[in-house]
């Protein structure tokens, strides 16, 4: 399971809240999927898979506290710490996560993510300043 401190689909910023819920939701489909296809059940690997989810949500925070923490010695305005967390981290982080991707599908999702967010960075008024 991945923690992304971006949502895939359009790179907005997420929260731990967010993410867990995400997850929760991911385990209830393979446990459906499971059932439905008459899968062996394994009730002890998804207790202990859902009691990992929180920690593995957490992440996230973790994340976005050394982003935070790194920002800090910077005296940004309010349009600009916008830009950053809209603008330039997507764009890093994506482009970071197709380099290091393996898998063709989703690193294509990545790649999507990554000319998208890089579209709006191109665009942005700060950017082009």
């Amino acid at each position: 399971m991945d923690t992304p401190p971006f949502r895939i689909s359009d790179s907005a910023l997420q929260t731990t809240a967010q993410v867990e819920s995400q997850l929760q939701a991911t385990v209830e489909a393979i446990e459906a999927f499971a059932q439905c296809h008459q899968l062996p059940a394994r009730p002890d690997a998804m207790t202990k898979v859902r009691k990992q989810v929180p920690a593995l949500a957490a992440l996230v925070d973790f994340w976005w506290q050394g982003v935070h923490q790194d920002l800090e010695s910077f005296v940004l305005s309010p349009r600009w710490r916008q830009w950053v967390n809209e603008c330039l981290l997507p764009m890093v982080y994506w482009d970071h996560q197709v380099a290091r991707t393996r898998c063709r599908r989703r690193k294509a999702k990545m790649q999507e993510a990554w000319e998208e967010v890089r579209a709006a960075f191109d665009q942005h008024a700060i950017t082009q300043g």
